[in-house]
């Protein structure tokens, strides 16, 4: 359902709190998952161990568009600037950058 013109879809999460610095280290049992939500058929599951992660942000992976199919590519990558960075990474103007 999704016009012609998207092709990648990235998801990422990442913690924030402005008042303190936080991690991934402080998070266990870290788990990311998309359903199917016609069937209830999981896609796909990211599971990560998170003892040792320093970064705020995680790149879990995307799905790209081949011509008329999605394919997902796994990533699992810890982002040390937020999800600030990442937005950065895919040419997102961020809010913060314009301010200053």
């Amino acid at each position: 359902a999704l016009p012609f013109e998207v092709v990648k879809i990235a998801f990422v999460m990442s913690v924030y709190d402005p008042h303190q610095e936080h991690d991934f280290s402080a998070v266990k049992n870290l788990y990311f998952r998309v359903i199917n939500n016609e069937t209830g058929h999981e896609m796909f599951r990211f599971e990560m161990e998170t003892d040792s992660n320093k970064g705020s942000a995680l790149s879990i992976g995307y799905f790209e568009r081949l011509g008329s199919e999605w394919v997902y590519k796994a990533q699992g990558d810890v982002v040390d600037g937020g999800l600030a960075k990442i937005a950065r990474d895919f040419g997102i103007v961020v809010a913060e950058d314009v301010r200053s």
